[in-house]
């Protein structure tokens, strides 16, 4: 009498006589740790990949062929060059203050989770900023250039989804992965033409490349989509933006002798539509164009608490053509934060 040998569950799992879609076993708490940022970033693939392509079914073209086309339907030629010179740098002024530091202080760390599968760290911040607003007046020809710094204050939320791996006992906080949220508003005097204050709203992802340790710095890279209210310019209108950015930030940090020390380099792909209305219909156009950021700051910690001062600087771009007398649009804007943040 032969005794009966228990079949393995594995063998048992990849038999022929197992149903299709049978499940596998229990899933280890490790690997549920990992499919939950997987799945998000994979999500957050889809709407960085989305929102660029977004963008490509308009006919995208640039302040130069929408002054043309101003001038063309009987604009005065002037008066065109500044309104949709205007349109594009106070859209993309606007975006830059928007989206400095990518929403979220203390860019080269990631917050993670307490314990490996444990609960998220959160982090809440507030912080007063400023950024620079630069563009053609449009109080005649030829026009002044508006070059002034705005204020405003934003505020962010910061949820840690995965503490990343460690592949030596040294180095670790590899592809962690953090969501961030924020909102945002910039003060803009009505006596300067202004509509109001400007609002933005904001989300995005914080991935961790290398946790901050004795020895190494921290080192991560953030991703924000933020979009920017409707910007007004002008008593009747002439001029209306509204930018969508989608912000690239890899920053490197450290801790030196208790003072935390970052800096930063990133990208700004802005998707503006503009609307000009010196001529009777109005003209829209969609430009496309990028900004290069760069940024550096200091931080001091006390416990749960970490303060930090950040300035940063927008370039300009030098291949624009000067539509405007005395505005060049190879000069660019600063920027600049004081930041408050809590972690829990």
């Amino acid at each position: 009498m032969t005794s009966a040998v228990a079949e393995p569950k594995a063998v048992r799992l990849l038999s022929a006589n197992a149903p299709i879609g049978a499940p596998l076993g229990p899933i280890s708490p490790r690997l549920r740790s990992v499919s939950v940022p997987l799945r998000f970033l994979g999500a957050l693939l889809i709407l960085v990949l989305g929102g660029a392509s977004a963008g490509q079914g308009l006919v995208a073209q640039d302040a130069a062929a929408l002054s043309s086309l101003c001038a063309a339907r009987g604009g005065e030629a002037g008066l065109c060059a500044q309104a949709a010179t205007a349109a594009d740098w106070f859209g993309r002024s606007l975006a830059a203050y928007a989206a400095h530091g990518a929403v979220s202080p203390d860019v080269q760390r990631t917050l993670g989770r307490r314990l490996p599968g444990g609960t998220p760290r959160v982090g809440f911040s507030l912080r007063p900023a400023m950024g620079g607003v630069r563009h053609p007046g449009l109080r005649g020809v030829p026009s002044t250039e508006v070059d002034q710094l705005h204020f405003g204050a934003q505020a962010a939320v910061q949820v840690g989804l995965f503490e990343g791996f460690q592949p030596y006992p040294t180095v670790g906080g590899l592809f962690a992965a953090d969501v961030i949220a924020g909102v945002g508003w910039m003060w803009l005097p009505a006596s300067e033409g202004y509509e109001g204050s400007v609002r933005a709203t904001s989300i995005g992802a914080r991935l961790g490349l290398l946790r901050e340790s004795f020895t190494a710095p921290g080192v991560a890279l953030t991703y924000a989509r933020v979009w920017v209210e409707d910007l007004v310019l002008g008593p009747a209108e002439e001029v209306r933006s509204d930018p969508t950015v989608h912000a690239l930030r890899l920053a490197v940090g450290k801790d030196l002798a208790g003072v935390g020390v970052h800096m930063s380099v990133g990208r700004d792909w802005v998707a503006n539509d503009v609307r000009i209305g010196i001529e009777d219909p109005a003209l829209e156009d969609h430009f496309d164009g990028t900004t290069t950021v760069v940024a550096a700051g200091a931080s001091l910690n006390y416990l749960v608490v970490r303060l930090e001062a950040e300035a940063g600087w927008a370039f300009g771009r030098s291949g624009d053509p000067q539509l405007v007398p005395g505005f060049d649009p190879s000069e660019g804007t600063p920027l600049g934060a004081l930041s408050v943040r809590v972690i829990f």
